[in-house]
């Protein structure tokens, strides 16, 4: 098991027993896989878009709905430049606040 697989898996571990992530009645054929992660620079010109939404996945082999950042759990790995303005907007598309 390799480092990003272990933080995927206990993330995933604590989001169930927080309540976060739970099984939904959806198939697993064609849902994405949680921890399908990829990298934002927050520095370049016109800054980053982070997107809050539920969203199916399979978490560990097994359906599962969670709160994702631009789909997925964990979110994007965002990079920044020290000194260097950065510019991140965050979209909640989740029915609470």
């Amino acid at each position: 098991m390799n480092r990003r697989r272990f933080l995927v898996t206990a993330g995933a571990a604590s989001l169930v027993g927080a309540g976060i992530l739970r099984p939904s009645g959806v198939l697993a054929s064609g849902l994405p896989r949680a921890g399908n992660v990829g990298e934002l620079d927050a520095t370049s010109p016109g800054g980053i878009d982070l997107d809050l939404e539920h969203r199916d996945l399979l978490v560990g082999g097994e359906p599962g709905r969670a709160i994702t950042i631009n789909g997925s759990i964990p979110g994007p790995v965002i990079r920044m430049q020290e000194g260097e303005d950065a510019l991140i907007r965050v979209h909640n598309r989740l029915p609470e606040s």
